[in-house]
């Protein structure tokens, strides 16, 4: 049993020491394009402003027109709000479009997309006996297929930045490596998300394309107040088991 016990950690470990092995230093890009989805509120709004004030290009990702005339309420040059939809592969067609057209009449010369910050996301806070079916789809269809949609889509546009170097940034959650009651389809989503980062990571690695994992902790932003406008019909004897 002890022989047994010790293989993953041994696959673990084997794992790890295969990442520090194609681990690099990657160029620095001091100007240039960022993507950043979800820059409606919260983590992605302070990081479109904060990337914008720096002097970077930022194309900030929202679904609502409100949320964009709120951005551009902002009154900064090169904070550039964009229409983008995670599950709507159309809308990204039409983001990568624009971004392309507005970085190539930048001056004085062409501007190269250097970074893409995934971080659209929706929080699915139910336990698994009571979480709808397509509630939880669509969790995964924004939370992982919506990164996987905009790293597919901005990818061939990162390739092309100068000296290599550029990243990838997505925005995960301390809840992809712990769970807890009530949160295993979000845990799931951000789960997924850190085993597509480590692919990306050694896929990427002879493009010198950087991959990073962030996981938040506490955090005050909107996603729980937008999960709580979901109207779910509980059982009456299953009040006990919500309120975990």
């Amino acid at each position: 049993m002890q022989r047994t016990a010790c293989y993953p950690l041994a696959l673990l470990a084997l794992h790890q020491l295969l990442l520090l092995a194609v681990r690099k230093e990657y160029t620095v890009h001091e100007s240039g394009g960022i993507v950043v989805t979800g820059a409606s509120t919260g983590i992605g709004r302070h990081a479109a402003l904060a990337l914008a004030k720096k002097g970077y290009v930022v194309y900030a990702g929202c679904r609502k027109e409100s949320d964009m005339a709120s951005l551009r309420a902002e009154g900064i040059d090169t904070l550039v709000p964009v229409l983008i939809d995670v599950t709507s592969q159309a809308t990204l067609k039409r983001a990568y479009k624009k971004v392309q057209q507005d970085l190539a009449a930048r001056s004085p010369v062409p501007l190269p997309l250097v970074a893409v910050v995934s971080n659209a996301g929706i929080a699915c806070v139910f336990p698994v006996e009571l979480m709808a079916m397509e509630k939880a789809k669509q969790c995964f269809e924004v939370n992982y297929f919506g990164s996987m949609r905009i790293i597919q889509t901005f990818l061939p546009a990162l390739r092309e930045a100068p000296g290599r170097g550029a990243r990838i940034v997505q925005i995960s959650s301390l809840a992809g490596l712990l769970t807890s009651p009530g949160v295993a389809v979000y845990s799931g989503t951000k789960s997924a998300m850190e085993a597509m980062g480590a692919a990306l990571r050694l896929e990427l690695a002879p493009s010198e394309i950087s991959v990073s994992s962030i996981n938040p902790g506490c955090v005050r932003t909107e996603i729980l107040n937008y999960a709580k406008k979901d109207d779910f019909q509980l059982p009456t004897d299953a009040a006990q088991v919500a309120s975990c």
